[in-house]
């Protein structure tokens, strides 16, 4: 029996489209950031505190795990309260868990806050779904190129439905990093993400930040330091919109600026983006004498 869908009156039509129009003034801003870098510098602890400072405080923060990354919160039991832990079971979940979302379902009706740790571990899953129902053999075959337009088809799709939270909730996801070449043939520190969707994740993010953490014994202890590039050299990858930012920065003055960013209503001087004075130096040991590619001017320790 055919299904008969019932045409939309021109008068019907007319009120979706005045609904989907609103002031921009009544917009609340949320944060959207992209974290990456190899394992263990950090990341989750990080996306944490963010979430913990951007979250309204009658709001929860949902964790969606595809692993077991929430352990490296048992050190700091600050960061997990009023969070759930949701582990990963596919795409289509998540595209379930967005639709609870947008109903106010209860139960679902109170996150402010989506970690999703890490979004590029969710494609390298969902690539191997996609060879084993076309029964491609990874020892022995390579995967075609019909292969990657299905993965990028839908890892794509499910970044749309998260981002159709992106006016009402803060969005958090976390990623490994890679080495692929630009389109200048330069070899980049990069999200861990197929050619196709990196550019979407990121155009839709406020903060592309690459991870890093170094040993140092300065204080007689070894001990961690922590960074995140949020503006991009000719080597790494990142973003930021938010303004106020040198190349590098310590986690807790990014987390400050953060604050100082929601507190203004994420009121950004486009100055501050891309020629704020203390943003255009570079030391030598964040880029090389290969300036084409930044902008930016390279100190070196002559000051020159």
């Amino acid at each position: 029996m055919a299904v008969v869908t019932k045409q939309k009156s021109p008068a019907e039509k007319l009120a979706e489209l005045k609904a989907s129009i609103g002031g921009l003034e009544d917009l609340k801003t949320m944060s959207k950031f992209l974290l990456y870098g190899v394992s263990g510098v950090g990341k989750t602890v990080e996306a944490q505190e963010l979430a913990q400072l951007t979250t309204p405080p009658d709001k929860r923060i949902l964790y969606i795990d595809t692993g077991e990354g929430w352990v490296s919160l048992k050190n700091h039991p600050q960061l997990m309260r009023r969070t759930r832990r949701m582990t990963y079971q596919g795409l289509a979940q998540i595209e379930l868990l967005v639709d609870a979302i947008k109903a106010n379902l209860p139960e679902f009706d109170d996150y402010g806050t989506l970690i999703f740790d890490e979004f590029s571990t969710s494609a390298k899953q969902f690539l191997h779904l996609v060879l084993d129902a076309n029964e491609v053999k990874m020892m022995t075959e390579a995967p075609e190129f019909k292969h990657w337009g299905i993965l990028s088809r839908n890892i794509e799709r499910t970044l749309w439905k998260l981002l159709e939270l992106k006016e009402t909730h803060n969005i958090i996801l976390i990623a490994h990093e890679r080495t692929a070449k630009n389109k200048q043939g330069i070899e980049q520190l990069a999200p861990s993400f197929m050619d196709s969707i990196s550019g979407s994740v990121k155009e839709n993010m406020h903060i592309v930040a690459r991870m890093t953490a170094e040993v140092t014994n300065k204080e007689g202890a070894p001990q961690y330091v922590r960074k995140l590039q949020v503006h991009p050299t000719k080597l790494v990858v990142a973003k930021s919109r938010i303004g106020g930012l040198d190349i590098q920065v310590p986690p807790e003055v990014f987390n400050k600026r953060l604050a100082q960013w929601l507190e203004e209503g994420g009121l950004v001087d486009e100055r501050e983006v891309v020629e704020l004075e203390s943003e255009k130096q570079v030391d030598q040991s964040v880029a090389d004498q290969d300036v084409s590619f930044t902008g930016f001017e390279v100190t070196t320790e002559e000051g020159a």
